[in-house]
């Protein structure tokens, strides 16, 4: 009876070598890798190759060339998160105005308010100085006079009016008192914002506009007011009616005062009569 024995001998594993060549006459040098361990290497290889090549592109202006429809949208996306920063920006200033306006108002009528008027002025005048015209919105905005030497054109408020009291700081009267036809129209002696009008019990009817360059001007004792507050009126526009309200508004005339920097000015030295 003849005997079979049966082995099983171990599978050699298949080795892959890999060549190295220089340019010099010296023996090519290699390595030898398995089949796994190639493949792995090759992998490596290519994954490196792969991030290379895109942050290349990611960083460079071919990101627009390779994928233009992806940063189409992100540049539509972040050219919209700059409106919004713009707009945000432009509700504050909005805002911070309206303040400094309120603040003057309180002022002008005698109210304390913690800024003086040369502070709340010095602040509207900085605000104003910015280089726009025509908001989006459409609304116009003041242009501030740069020089200190440039003095505005303004006009004379009433156009048959004459002075019949001149300014007087000693007294405390610090505007002029134009005499002039009951219902005449009192006009805006350069473009501003109304900040007030309404009715005071001294004054009457009273408007107050906000002017280019830090100034202020007061009309009183009016008979009725034609504009209303947080209007621009241009120079020249009618804003109210020569009238005698008031306590202190005893004959028909405009009580007209100009300031600028918290103090009262000689309107004779700005406004030709």
């Amino acid at each position: 009876m003849r005997l079979f024995r049966f082995g099983f001998g171990r599978k050699r594993q298949k080795l892959y070598t890999i060549l190295f060549f220089s340019n010099s006459d010296e023996k090519p040098k290699g390595i030898k890798l398995s089949r796994e361990a190639l493949i792995l290497y090759v992998f490596l290889i290519v994954f490196f190759i792969s991030a290379v090549v895109l942050v290349i592109v990611i960083n460079t202006p071919i990101k627009y060339i390779v994928f233009p429809e992806t940063f189409a949208e992100s540049r539509e996306r972040a050219k919209r998160l700059q409106e919004l920063s713009q707009r945000l920006e432009m509700f504050a200033y909005e805002l911070e105005k309206v303040k400094l306006y309120n603040n003057l108002l309180r002022q002008a009528l005698g109210e304390k308010t913690g800024d003086s008027i040369e502070v709340n002025l010095r602040r509207l005048e900085e605000f104003s100085r910015r280089p726009r015209e025509i908001s989006e919105d459409g609304f116009e905005v003041l242009q501030v006079v740069e020089s200190e030497r440039i003095r505005p054109k303004f006009i004379f408020p009433v156009y048959n009016g004459f002075v019949t009291r001149g300014f007087d700081s000693e007294k405390q009267h610090y505007g002029i008192d134009i005499a002039a036809k009951e219902g005449d129209p009192i006009r805006a002696i350069d473009d501003g914002y109304v900040v007030f009008s309404d009715w005071t019990y001294n004054d009457g009817y009273v408007v107050i506009m906000v002017h280019s360059g830090g100034y202020m001007s007061v009309y009183k004792h009016a008979q009725m007011n034609l504009k209303a507050r947080n209007v621009f009126v241009r120079q020249g526009d009618a804003i109210a009616l020569v009238g005698r309200t008031g306590k202190t508004g005893n004959e028909p005339h405009l009580h007209f005062e100009l300031w600028r920097d918290g103090k009262p000015l000689n309107p004779k030295f700005y406004i030709p009569n």
